[in-house]
């Protein structure tokens, strides 16, 4: 499958519909926290910058749908939270979430869906006019 914007939209929904459950037992992993999401969108940032047309697995599907819907969201109307540049991908935004997974460790063991709205709001506020 080509990595083109249709491909990647399908990949996304297919993504949101099965998205991980929201609880894990104290023994296994937290599978919701930053700690677990870093490295597999590190990954996935590190296969598009290989090769664009390299073909996703299920995890490069959760942070490129995570990284886009929370992009989407946050910049609805009538109040936007972030204000992301104009051209702004959903590549940019998934570096974005992960440059600041990198650089606030002390909050890795926090949900990764919580901490992409984070990193987004830090990187992209929006001016106090358009609020």
């Amino acid at each position: 499958m080509q990595c083109n914007p249709a491909n990647i939209r399908i990949l996304v929904t297919m993504a949101a519909l099965f998205l991980v459950p929201a609880t894990a037992s104290v023994a296994e992993e937290d599978i919701n926290s930053g700690n677990f999401w870093l490295r597999h969108c590190e990954k996935t940032i590190t296969t598009l910058d290989r090769d664009r047309g390299a073909p996703f697995v299920f995890e490069d599907g959760i942070c490129m749908g995570t990284a886009q819907a929370a992009t989407n969201a946050l910049e609805l109307p009538p109040n936007p939270t972030i204000c992301p540049p104009e051209r702004a991908s959903d590549y940019q935004s998934l570096r974005v979430i992960v440059n600041y997974l990198q650089s606030h460790p002390q909050d890795l063991h926090k949900r990764f869906r919580f901490l992409a709205v984070m990193a987004l709001r830090d990187a992209w506020p929006c001016p106090a006019q358009s609020r």
